[in-house]
């Protein structure tokens, strides 16, 4: 924390200024009266952001010096361990900012993602099951799915992009994206395998008939999303870069990954 400004604050700066600006008594003076002599005297809006009319709300400023969420988060939960730690019969307290709005926003994009994400590959595996016919299929498609994800995340941990409304996006459009590849991939996988084709033909054979495709489509969709990074907005930017990126990682789930999961499947 860098700075915190408090009620206090003037107080204490008034009694020093009355006493020749001697540092000896920058405290709050112990008589009541003399404080309410003070406020008459000082005559300024300056208190009007920590103290009501009243006198019966007060706010303390703490400003920090991190920008990261998850400092920052530390640091809001040991003030308000502190606060249930110390004794204040009558008062109630409340620990509110731009900051605490900034570690709930983070928490809520979060606990969304994972909520969401968590559904939508349920979701998948019973469409991939209903549509094979097949619970091991139904699994294994969620693998190259999976992937582009964890790419996304790790990507945006390793080169510091932060978790916002923009960037949250990212993951849902990939899983839209590279699930509809692995439902070309597969459908015509089963076709073949229906036909009485072992997994390496039926993986061979899907790969001439399907591969194309999907790398021309991914390679569109990676164009696409490119152009963003021309624009002067940083979180368009960084929607752009990665989902640029996770449409490569994509269609090496499809063409790489879940093949080489069907040759291992008896």
């Amino acid at each position: 924390m860098d700075k915190v400004t408090s009620f206090n604050h003037f107080i204490k700066d008034m009694h020093m200024s009355f006493h020749n600006e001697d540092r000896s008594y920058y405290s709050i003076p112990d008589s009541r009266q003399l404080i309410a002599q003070y406020l008459l005297l000082y005559d300024s809006e300056d208190t009007e952001d920590f103290i009501n009319s009243d006198y019966d709300h007060a706010r303390m400023a703490v400003r920090l010096g991190t920008y990261s969420s998850s400092e920052q988060a530390l640091i809001i939960d040991e003030i308000r361990e502190y606060v249930g730690l110390i004794e204040h019969p009558g008062l109630s307290v409340r620990v509110t900012g731009q900051s605490v709005q900034d570690v709930n926003i983070v928490e809520a994009l979060v606990s969304g993602q994972i909520y969401s994400l968590s559904i939508a590959l349920a979701v998948i595996s019973l469409i991939m099951f209903l549509v094979l016919k097949s619970a091991s299929l139904g699994l294994i498609s969620l693998i190259p799915n999976f992937f582009p994800i964890l790419l996304n995340f790790g990507l945006m941990g390793l080169l510091g992009i932060p978790l916002n409304t923009a960037t949250a996006l990212i993951a849902a459009v990939a899983i839209g994206i590279a699930v509809d590849d692995t439902i070309h991939f597969l459908h015509h996988y089963n076709k073949m395998r229906r036909q009485g084709n072992s997994a390496s033909i039926a993986v061979e054979r899907t790969m001439l008939v399907k591969g194309r495709a999907l790398m021309s489509s991914s390679a569109i969709l990676c164009l696409g999303f490119g152009v963003l990074l021309f624009s002067s907005f940083m979180p368009v930017v960084y929607f752009g870069l990665l989902s640029a990126i996770i449409m490569i990682a994509a269609v090496i789930g499809d063409l790489i990954i879940l093949p080489a999961i069907l040759m291992c499947k008896k």
